[in-house]
């Protein structure tokens, strides 16, 4: 069966797996056809979508030359659908299950259904996720089409949601390590935990995950916003930001943590960011109850990047004394505990408690 991908570069998919093209204006027609599927489209809505504010003088009659253009490529691909001319507009007549867009949008109804068990739940935004193959209505200009990519995890299911999360297996040099077996999702949130009283840190455990697989967020710029909350526990220090998975001698290699908490009681989180070749730049300290929910967020843009707190900006690079340089390899967002001793994250000791945990409500990605 042929489909109409629109979550990605604007294409039209044949049966045998040819992916057609065109002419970008055409592929706009299309789009714009292809987003209201089984619905009449006005034909001033379509020169709206398709030109803007600056419409051609003749834009009725141009409309029409792509609209018999768009009908002669479908019906060689497609044979069941075409492009039918209602008074005022048009109608693009292919089924649901032959756009991309309308698959994911069922995909997503479907897992919020009630009686949808939770492993059907991950299981069916698994598929809707892995439909997308870059930001949406790539290659179609116009302000209707620049609709942001967004992706979020709600972590409704009981394990991790398959090909895009991983928990990390690693010996620490400090003696620790981090296992898959401190990371359980359950209860409607995402757990990481680190457990051991080491002080040299030989022994102990805790829990790293990424959104980082084949269909996980591995970007270069967007905006991350992770809601997490952590228990207090010396010796442990939970992180959450951006890293690459690239060499770190790779040009425009770097690093961003949105936030990190070395003291135990969690009053105090700060973010770090660093570029290929430059000194780590510490955002200032923060002071809260980081106990409790709190919403983190990283925006990273080619020329700065933001760290937010609760909607609330607590660093912008483009307003350090200096220059800073912005990382240009792809990355991804990584949860995870540190059991020290390690730079700044005191040695365990007998007070600290037989287990911390981060807890993680949802994740979000926006292009």
């Amino acid at each position: 069966m042929g489909e109409l991908r629109l979550l990605g570069p604007v294409e039209v998919r044949t049966a045998d797996g040819v992916a057609l093209g065109g002419e970008p204006r055409r592929l706009a027609v299309l789009a714009a056809l292809a987003v209201d599927a089984g619905r009449v489209v006005q034909a001033t809505t379509l020169i709206d979508r398709v030109w803007g504010e600056d419409p051609p003088g003749q834009a009725a009659r141009t409309l029409g030359t792509y609209i018999t253009r768009i009908r002669r490529m479908l019906e060689q691909s497609f044979g069941d659908v075409t492009v039918v001319n209602h008074p005022g507009g048009y109608r693009l007549t292919a089924a649901r299950d032959q756009v991309d867009l309308t698959r994911f949008r069922d995909l997503v109804a479907r897992s919020r259904a009630s009686s949808c068990t939770p492993e059907s739940r991950v299981e069916l935004l698994r598929q809707s996720v892995s439909l997308h193959r870059g930001d949406p209505l790539t290659g179609v200009s116009g302000e209707w089409a620049v609709t942001p990519f967004t992706v979020t995890e709600d972590f409704s299911g009981t394990v991790l949601t398959p090909l895009q999360w991983a928990a990390n297996q690693a010996q620490r040099e400090n003696g620790s390590s981090w296992s898959p077996g401190a990371v359980r999702v359950g209860g409607g949130e995402l757990q990481i935990s680190g457990t051991g009283r080491n002080p040299t840190g030989a022994g102990n455990v805790a829990g790293a995950v990424c959104w980082c697989l084949e269909q996980g967020i591995v970007r270069t710029y967007g905006v991350w916003e992770v809601r997490a909350k952590f228990d207090v526990g010396s010796g442990y220090a939970p992180a959450l930001g951006l890293y690459s998975s690239v060499d770190p001698d790779t040009p425009g290699w770097g690093f961003m943590t949105m936030a990190r908490f070395d003291e135990g009681d969690r009053r105090v989180m700060y973010p770090v960011m660093r570029g290929a070749g430059s000194e780590h730049v510490d955002g200032a300290p923060v002071a809260g109850d980081f106990t409790t929910w709190n919403t983190y967020a990283i925006e990273w843009r080619p020329g700065f990047v933001t760290v937010s707190l609760n909607g609330a900006v607590i660093l912008d690079t483009r307003k350090l004394p200096g220059p800073v340089r912005i990382p240009t390899v792809p990355m991804y967002l990584y949860v995870q505990i540190n059991p020290g001793p390690e730079g700044s994250i005191p040695a365990p000791n007998q007070e600290t408690p037989s287990q911390v945990a981060a807890h993680v409500d949802w994740a979000r990605y926006t292009s």
